[in-house]
């Protein structure tokens, strides 16, 4: 039960006091007869224990402990740490407002992984809870209903409708944290940051210096929890305190909710370094749980059921995904723009260059001394005409490989059919409209559906990865427009792997009478970029014909728990006798 204050949030923002306060929950608690715990909506960027944590009415802290700006609130951490110290009484405490999802467009805590990233650092440091917020669901939004005059003024008000709020990737993300926790003793779990090094040093609270620093939560010799932020690609992390046991370690990864071995686990060591992540700069976990490795079932013995899990995975191994080449029959249009030439190599859509646009080395391996195109500015684009068979309505992909330092314009254009026109589909960059989550240095894909743009039928997907590093890369956009239940998908790819994907209301999209450009149409849809073979098809793409135009080959790990030997080259693991040689050593070995 919360008292939400009916003339607006506790002190000081009203003009009553804490004794009036204090009647108030006095009478609240007198009526309580189920026990619910009582607490408060505290004011502006504190907790409930700053005016009411000795008052015999509140039975749990509520903190609105938020981000202003994007990994820069670092009294966040301290607060967390404040309210789990508070003792006489000592009281739960919950983050329940701590930045919402989608609610900034100025890349403040806007995007899943601010969400990842407050999540699980507000829960290793002692919070029973966490509060999900997003924008369109906190003020259930519908945009043809308008807003109400009670929000007019906020500086949030491109929220998007809630019926598309719902499907913001941050939301399932918070679910893996659930998972994950609820499958442990979580509450026997104590906040340890000081159990963490760093480079050298302790692990420090977050600073201007240092925004994201790793996070920590234990049992003590029996389960460590250490959530690594992104921020930390290149530093050498350590946790102490270990008291010498052997250890199971597994990383989890946040965005998914899936685990993967880590090999060379803690084994009777006090101190561990923790080893690369899986993908550098992303959130992720590590987590050691006590026990043999070769205890493959966590019953504490070694002995015939590990035998049996054992060889079910037998002679299980990793491998290199193969591609595919996708079909040159559904090849729209290919613009390979080798040696000055920005002619259709896949049918009769021929570009025509407009301005003064400069002839670079191709990629991503430069062997090609003229075989891209540089673009200086909006000026400069190529128009590609607007070809019928260019005008697309169900399924499709727009695949080019490009270059640059950062986006000019709000969604600098590489590639479009139409700037705001029904019927469109833009690949693009992401500096805009972040309630669709991504990062402003990724790149989006952008389809216009069934009417105009503004009855809400316009489907992008933001990607994460950051492009703007002045490398060549590759990216992929897919629109598959019946993915059943009146569902479509939107999906961005990046060097061959999948970025991120977004879930539409999916159906056919109506055509317009807008040229196809190369680097934009207008003020708004250029950026200064280099661009080397773009291609469209009328089809999704599939992974591996992705990672064909990328030149990417995907290494798929062994994940099996019966890899007890992991020295053996990539490409080579498996389940064989030299893991059983290793289960055989442990053999009867009681862990408990």
């Amino acid at each position: 039960m919360n008292i939400r204050f009916l003339s607006g949030t506790p002190p000081p923002r009203c003009t009553f006091t804490v004794a009036n306060w204090d009647d108030i929950g006095d009478h609240l608690e007198s009526w309580n007869t189920y026990n619910h715990p009582l607490t408060a909506h505290p004011s502006g960027i504190e907790s409930s224990s700053e005016h009411f944590h000795d008052s015999d009415w509140l039975g749990i802290n509520w903190q609105q402990a938020h981000d202003g700006s994007r990994y820069n609130g670092y009294h966040v951490i301290p607060a967390l740490e404040a309210d789990y110290n508070r003792t006489d009484p000592v009281r739960p405490f919950i983050n329940v407002e701590s930045g919402y999802e989608g609610v900034y467009d100025d890349s403040r805590h806007n995007d899943s992984d601010f969400i990842v990233y407050n999540a699980w650092s507000i829960l290793l440091n002692g919070s029973c809870g966490y509060g999900y917020g997003a924008a369109g669901i906190w003020n259930f939004f519908e945009s043809s209903l308008g807003y109400p005059e009670s929000q007019q003024g906020y500086d949030h008000l491109n929220s998007p409708d809630w019926h598309e709020a719902i499907d913001f990737e941050g939301s399932s993300m918070v679910t893996h944290v659930y998972d994950f926790f609820t499958s442990k003793d979580w509450y026997d779990f104590v906040p340890h940051r000081d159990w963490l090094v760093v480079d050298g040093s302790p692990s420090p609270l977050p600073n201007a210096d240092y925004k994201t620093p790793p996070h920590c939560s234990a049992r003590p010799g029996e389960e460590y929890v250490i959530f690594i932020p992104q921020g930390n690609d290149g530093k050498t992390i350590e946790i102490l305190n270990l008291q010498n046991n052997r250890y199971k370690a597994k990383w989890f990864n946040p965005r998914t909710g899936e685990y993967s071995n880590i090999e060379n686990p803690p084994d009777n060591v006090a101190e561990w370094t923790i080893p690369s992540r899986p993908v550098a700069d992303e959130h992720w976990v590590a987590y050691l749980k006590k026990g043999n490795p070769a205890d493959l079932n966590d019953d504490g013995w070694v002995d015939s059921l590990d035998l049996g899990l054992f060889m079910e995975d037998w002679l299980e191994r990793d491998a290199f995904i193969d591609f595919d080449e996708p079909d040159p029959a559904h090849l729209v249009a290919h613009y390979k723009l080798d040696d000055e030439s920005v002619l259709d190599s896949a049918g009769s859509n021929n570009g025509t260059i407009v301005g003064n646009p400069t002839w670079v080395a191709g990629a991503p391996d430069g062997l090609n001394p003229t075989g891209a195109l540089d673009f200086p500015d909006g000026t400069h684009y190529v128009d590609c005409g607007d070809n019928a068979s260019l005008d697309i309505t169900g399924d499709r992909s727009v695949a080019t490989w490009f270059r640059l330092d950062g986006w000019d314009h709000m969604w600098g254009g590489l590639v479009t059919k139409g700037d705001n026109a029904v019927g469109n589909y833009n690949l693009l960059g992401s500096h805009y409209n972040s309630g669709y989550g991504g990062s402003d240095d990724g790149i989006a894909f952008q389809v216009y559906g069934q009417s105009n743009p503004d009855d809400g039928s316009q489907f992008v997907v933001r990607g994460e990865i950051n492009v703007t590093d002045g490398q060549w890369h590759h990216a992929v956009g897919t629109y598959e427009h019946n993915t059943g239940s009146g569902k479509g998908l939107l999906s961005i790819y990046v060097d061959g792997a999948l970025d991120r994907e977004y879930v539409t209301r999916g159906g056919t999209t109506p055509t317009n009478n807008e040229s196809l450009q190369i680097n934009g149409k207008s003020a708004n849809y250029f950026t200064t970029c280099s661009v080397d073979d773009v291609r469209i098809y009328d089809y999704a793409l599939s992974d591996s014909e992705i990672r064909y135009l990328a030149g990417e080959i995907i290494y798929v790990p062994l994940e099996s728990p019966a890899n007890l030997y992991d020295d053996e080259p990539m490409g080579s693991k498996k389940v064989n006798l030299a893991d059983f040689a290793i289960l055989a050593s442990e053999w009867l070995e009681n862990t408990n």
